[in-house]
């Protein structure tokens, strides 16, 4: 995923992602 994301974004994707999903993405980011 290239796209850029705020802080408050990605703290909202930790609340509704499942967590393995979150690491992943973070990972990635």
């Amino acid at each position: 995923m290239a796209k850029t994301i705020t802080s408050e974004e990605y703290q909202d994707l930790v609340k509704n992602m499942d967590k393995p999903m979150v690491l992943e993405f973070g990972a990635n980011w």
